[in-house]
């Protein structure tokens, strides 16, 4: 049985595929068999497969153990490496719930790839003054990749670009090429 992505995320992530199985389309969005309407699973998640090397936490009295990743995949790669990095719940700076600095919500994000479309519509002079800008905050090279496309942009990283466009008179309002859905990992 082959199964697509999204099943893959769900399966991965401990979840019952069921909940996500569309039963029809309303108004561009999906209502799945337990009423819960998910927007998220139109769109493909990109990142289901974690990191190498992704630490685990295995702390049974988190609040937030249902809803982190590093102990949703704590089972898979439990069962499968015989050496991997753990989150240690006996540290003395170690805190559960929504204290904890290793908390990764199971929500995907929507990551945005380039941003050249609205970098064509300034002028040149703001062209020039918004590209060097960027590339002091960045690197050449890490600049020329976001602007194409090659490496996606968090919601922070978006909210920042799309302030350094507007201060340089970008005024449209969709100013990246494309979007996708990820899970955010670190």
């Amino acid at each position: 049985m082959q199964r697509d992505v999204s099943e893959t995320a769900l399966l991965m992530l401990g979840l019952p595929f069921d909940i996500a199985k569309p039963t029809h389309l309303a108004q561009g969005r999906t209502k799945c068999k337990n009423t819960i309407t998910l927007n998220t699973m139109r769109q493909a998640i990109v990142n289901v497969t974690p990191p190498t090397e992704y630490p685990v936490c295995t702390s049974e009295s988190c609040s937030q153990r249902t809803h982190c990743l590093h102990a949703l995949v704590a089972p898979e790669v439990l069962g499968k490496s015989r050496i991997y990095p753990l989150i240690n719940a006996h540290h003395p700076d170690y805190q559960e719930g929504a204290a904890c600095a290793f908390y990764r919500s199971d929500t995907p994000e929507q990551y945005a790839r380039g941003f050249a479309r609205a970098m064509n519509e300034l002028s040149r002079k703001n062209y020039d003054a918004c590209t060097n800008y960027m590339i002091g905050r960045n690197s050449k090279t890490q600049f020329y990749r976001l602007k194409r496309g090659d490496l996606p942009l968090s919601p922070r990283e978006q909210r920042e670009v799309v302030e350094t466009l507007r201060s340089y008179g970008y005024e449209g309002d969709e100013p990246f090429d494309r979007y996708e859905m990820r899970y955010t990992w670190y």
